[in-house]
C-alpha cells in the first residue's frame, strides 16, 4: 500500500516528464500531419494543446483508478485484520 500523497506526486512526475516531451516532438508531428503545406503558429499551437489535453486526461483518469485501487486495498486490509 503505497501513501496517497506518493501515488499523486508520481502521477505529477510522469505527467511533467510525458508533457515535456511532448512539447518537444510537437513540431515535428505537426510537420508530418500538414505535410505539403507550410503550417503556421496556429496549427502548431492546435496540435500542442490537444496532445497536452489528451496527455493530462489520461493522466488524471490513471490517477484516479490508483487511488481508488488503492483505498479499496486498504479496505481489504482493514477488514482481514
Amino acid at each position: 500500500m503505497k501513501k496517497p500523497g506518493i501515488i499523486v506526486l508520481k502521477h505529477l512526475v510522469l505527467w511533467l516528464l510525458f508533457s515535456a516531451i511532448y512539447i518537444l516532438i510537437s513540431e515535428q508531428l505537426t510537420k508530418r500531419i500538414f505535410s505539403g503545406i507550410d503550417y503556421d503558429v496556429e496549427q502548431w499551437l492546435l496540435v500542442a494543446i490537444v496532445g497536452l489535453l489528451l496527455i493530462f486526461t489520461i493522466t488524471v483518469f490513471s490517477l484516479v483508478v490508483s487511488l481508488l485501487k488503492n483505498r479499496k486495498r486498504r479496505k481489504l486490509k482493514a477488514d482481514r485484520s
